[in-house]
């Protein structure tokens, strides 16, 4: 599912982990860390683990801050993130071209997945050497800019789906093709709703983009309330009800 460099970084890092280690060593994976991590975390701070469903509540946004940390004041963000998969370079030519011809008024942010290739990387930033582009290699606090973006271009993968969701942000999908058909089915549910638009990077031409760049911009509506909980607290209760019948 993963490519072979990517699994065999993280064996090479957990080898030094473990040798660092006294025996006996346990691994746990899944709801084992769950359950064994919740204990402590409750007892602690008398909340539940909530893991990794969404940083963040709506009430938890810092949006000024985040401006100031981009240095952009008011300007308005346009964030991609595409990961290492697919026709990278070709989507960002696309994306730089339509950006170019915005006011000033706007920034783009392209964030590079740490696994890409690096010559790819090279010409992602001759594409993108621009006053107003903004080429970023991790951000530790991405939905916090995702909030802020009046639009983001991305994969379908379900952290970056949940935080779109979450924040009502408009968007543009490209689901990874080719792993899983797990994206793409879930852009495909996506669909009903007016503010995401979702394409697949191996049929879509720079035309019907543009159609739907310009559309997503135009719409005076900047955020998107999709009726979807998203309340960590609320999904915690479930998942915890849900173990308490079993």
């Amino acid at each position: 599912m993963y490519p072979k460099n990517e699994t065999d970084q993280s064996f090479t890092y957990l080898k030094k982990v473990v040798e660092s280690l006294d025996e006996p060593i346990c691994l746990l994976g899944g709801w084992a860390v769950y359950l064994t991590l919740n204990k402590k975390y409750q007892a602690e701070l008398k909340n539940e683990y909530l893991g990794l469903i969404t940083t963040k509540n709506k009430n938890e946004f810092d949006e000024s801050g985040t401006r100031h940390k981009l240095g952009i004041s008011t300007k308005k963000l346009i964030l991609v993130t595409l990961g290492r998969i697919g026709k990278i370079e070709y989507l960002v030519k696309m994306i730089v071209n339509e950006f170019s011809k915005l006011s000033d008024e706007y920034v783009l942010k392209i964030q590079i997945d740490p696994y890409l290739d690096k010559k790819m990387v090279l010409n992602i930033k001759k594409l993108a050497n621009k006053s107003n582009v903004i080429i970023s290699n991790f951000s530790p606090n991405l939905i916090e800019e995702i909030n802020i973006a009046n639009l983001v271009i991305a994969r379908g993968g379900y952290n970056i789906v949940s935080e779109i969701l979450l924040t009502g942000t408009k968007a543009i999908l490209f689901p990874e093709i080719g792993r899983t058909e797990e994206e793409v089915y879930r852009c495909e549910k996506l669909s009903k709703f007016k503010h995401i638009k979702c394409f697949n990077e191996n049929n879509v031409n720079e035309k019907q983009f543009v159609k739907a760049f310009k559309e997503l911009l135009s719409m005076k509506q900047s955020k998107f309330d999709t009726k979807i909980v998203f309340d960590n607290k609320t999904i915690a209760k479930k998942m915890l009800d849900i173990i308490g019948e079993k």
